[in-house]
Order: structure tokens, then C-alpha cells, then sequence
């Protein structure tokens, strides 16, 4: 995936319209916004920043993605009922066998 995905995913997730990430970031218009998203455009660094500001993320991120940043990012759309029952999973994999034995092998 590459910076104008990363974009257009994150935009599209935070149910932001092209019109206002423009505003946000300090575009004149949509129009802009759409060529970042197709790749046509080279982002300045203060543009990359201003981006990753209305988009609540790390400029990192949309240079180079992370995994567990896009984790990090569903997580952070759950209700509290949701992280509850998310958390209990989490705990049932971590005190499974194959998660016990690893932390084992590190701490020994």
C-alpha cells in the first residue's frame, strides 16, 4: 500500500469527504485532495503533516504503514462493550499454549 492509500483508506474510515480533509489540510479544494489520492501528486513534508493531522495519525504511518498502527486504528472505533469483549479475546490468545511457552523461552 502506498501514501495516497494509506490516504484515501484512512479519509474514507474517519467518514471524512475529500471537501474536508481539504479544508482540514489546508487545500483550496476537493480537486487536490482526489490527485493525492490517485498518486498523482508529490507531497511536500508540511503537506504530509498537515494530512496526517486531520487525519488524527502518524506522518510515519503514511510514508510507510504499520500493521499494528492499522490495529491500533480499529481499535480506537469500539464502543466500550465492544474493547470489553475484544480484551477478553486477546486474553484467551495470550494464555494459550503457544503464547505461553514464548514468553517463557524470552523471560528464561
Amino acid at each position: 500500500m502506498e501514501i495516497h492509500d494509506r490516504i484515501k483508506m484512512l479519509r474514507k474510515e474517519r467518514g471524512m469527504s475529500q471537501e474536508t480533509l481539504a479544508k482540514l489540510s489546508g487545500y483550496g479544494d476537493r480537486s487536490t485532495i482526489s490527485r493525492v489520492e490517485k498518486g498523482e501528486i508529490d507531497l511536500p513534508h508540511s503537506k504530509l503533516v498537515s494530512i496526517s493531522d486531520a487525519l488524527r495519525c502518524d506522518p510515519m504511518y503514511l510514508l510507510f504503514g504499520d500493521k499494528n498502527e492499522v490495529v491500533i486504528e480499529k481499535v480506537r472505533r469500539l464502543d466500550d462493550h465492544d474493547l470489553d469483549r475484544l480484551s477478553a479475546y486477546l486474553d484467551g490468545l495470550l494464555d494459550s499454549e503457544k503464547y505461553s511457552k514464548k514468553g517463557e523461552s524470552e523471560t528464561a
